[in-house]
């Protein structure tokens, strides 16, 4: 049961997230899709990634086109959002597996801390 918890944090925190885009920021994701414009052309896509990261550009521009559609917005944010925290989770117990819910408080606060900052 212990092996499956972590799988089952996610999940929920997945659906929770979801829940949560898909009310307060439903036309949020309209409004991102319709302000950038994505062209599936070797040319568009071979001057994008000449760019300094100019792949994140491309798999990003792939992935918000996909925003017009009503629930596929809040579904590509929670899950990207979702596998980076169960990522974050991974790297943070092989640094210390008897402290990671520490280590894991602290960074927390600390990115609630600067995403605040960076609001005002």
């Amino acid at each position: 049961m212990k092996k499956y918890s972590g799988v089952a944090l996610n999940v929920i925190v997945f659906v929770f997230l979801f829940i949560f885009l898909r009310i307060f920021s439903e036309y949020h994701f309209y409004c991102v899709e319709q302000n950038q414009l994505f062209q599936l052309t070797p040319i568009f896509i071979i001057d994008k990634l000449m760019q300094p990261g100019g792949l994140a550009m491309v798999l990003s521009g792939c992935l918000v086109q996909f925003f017009i559609l009503p629930n596929v917005g809040a579904m590509i944010t929670a899950a990207l959002l979702t596998s980076l925290g169960a990522l974050f989770w991974v790297i943070l117990k092989r640094i210390d597996p008897r402290s990671h819910g520490i280590l894991w408080a602290c960074c927390l606060c600390n990115g609630i801390l600067i995403t605040g900052f960076k609001e005002r």
